[in-house]
């Protein structure tokens, strides 16, 4: 996730903005491309740990940065993310192995932008000539692709069950709802900037006013609408009960499901992505620590100290962004420091 505390700043910028202004524009976005150039700094140590265990550490990993969606994602003893092990090479897919650290498979593939992985497959969103891609989890074979109509950039991939979810850079804002076995668009909707988490709800954001709207698919009703003090552009997460959501300047909100009551919220904390473990809400911290919130109270806990008194932020140097992510089948926790451009693996403790 990259720092939002410098807006004019041209690498601060959303990449949805960057992709509409130059793709549209017949160019070809920085961040959709390749990382920009960066040496990273010397490697972070470990200065304490509580309930993990450290399990393998790899230098050399660039994870492409981005506002919008993690670039990062866990599942089935694998971590898949889009970047690589040389910054020169641009953007590949690539899958690491969770308890070796070993590198299973990279391949390129168009301009990759988004990523979600399921049981066995992952499923890859590309700009330029906007597509999805579907491959084999643990071989990296493709096994479908389809090109999406009328867009060229992709802003978020999300999973319910056997319907993917995607939301485009369209200047009509436009989402579509593909079969994961076929890859089949099943639907097409236009409408205001929303993240479909059911195909029974809705939520929709308001950039102008901050406000959340869960909306019925079918009716179009406003079922609730939820104020929060800062506006956000990441993917929330849901989970049967709770939505979890970053703002973009770090601030974590949990709203309540069914009535978008808050049920606790965190103020401008975060410095990376949000991650749901064990009932655990992980995120790092500007102060250089992995930190968790529970998901029903947002009590803090620390969970893993580097030695730094700060990590250094997207916005004030030309370096990398700050990534985390849990496979809850392994109870692994990922954490990608893109400023030492490493990432580390532990495991969670019983």
């Amino acid at each position: 996730m990259r720092n939002k505390t410098r807006l004019l700043n041209l690498i601060t910028w959303p990449r949805s903005l960057l992709i509409f202004l130059l793709i549209g524009s017949g160019c070809t976005s920085i961040f959709a491309q390749e990382p920009f150039w960066y040496d990273p700094l010397p490697p972070h140590e470990i200065e304490a740990q509580e309930g993990l265990t450290s399990i393998w550490v790899r230098d050399h990993i660039f994870i492409s940065d981005d506002d919008l969606s993690p670039m990062m994602t866990a599942n089935q003893g694998v971590v898949s993310f889009l970047g690589g092990t040389d910054i020169r090479d641009g953007i590949s897919i690539n899958v690491i192995d969770a308890i070796t650290g070993d590198m299973k498979w990279q391949r390129k593939h168009g301009i990759p932008t988004s990523i979600v992985a399921s049981f066995s497959d992952l499923y890859v969103g590309a700009s330029g000539g906007a597509s999805v891609s579907k491959f084999d989890l643990i071989t990296g074979n493709l096994i479908w692709e389809t090109k999406l109509p009328k867009t060229r950039g992709l802003s978020y991939l999300s999973l319910d069950n056997d319907k993917l979810y995607v939301q485009t850079t369209a200047t009509t804002d436009t989402f579509f709802v593909l079969n994961t076995s076929t890859g089949e668009i099943i639907r097409h909707i236009q409408g205001t900037m929303f993240f479909l988490s059911t195909e029974e709800f809705i939520i929709q954001r308001s950039i102008i006013s901050n406000e959340v709207d869960m909306i019925n698919s079918e009716t179009q009703q406003i079922i609730w609408t939820a104020k929060l003090d800062y506006g956000f552009s990441m993917l929330p997460i849901f989970t049967e009960r709770e939505i979890l959501i970053l703002t973009d300047l770090g601030g974590i909100y949990c709203l309540e499901r069914d009535t978008g009551n808050i049920k606790w919220n965190i103020e401008n904390i975060a410095i990376s992505n949000i991650a749901l473990g064990e009932n655990i809400v992980y995120f790092l911290t500007r102060d250089g620590k992995l930190q968790g919130a529970n998901l029903q109270s947002g009590d803090l806990k620390s969970f893993v100290e580097f030695d730094t008194d700060r990590f250094v932020l997207n916005g004030e140097y030309h370096i990398g962004g700050y990534n985390v992510t849990y496979d809850q089948e392994m109870k692994i926790i990922f954490i990608h420091l893109g400023d030492s451009a490493q990432l580390f693996a532990f495991q969670i403790s019983e």
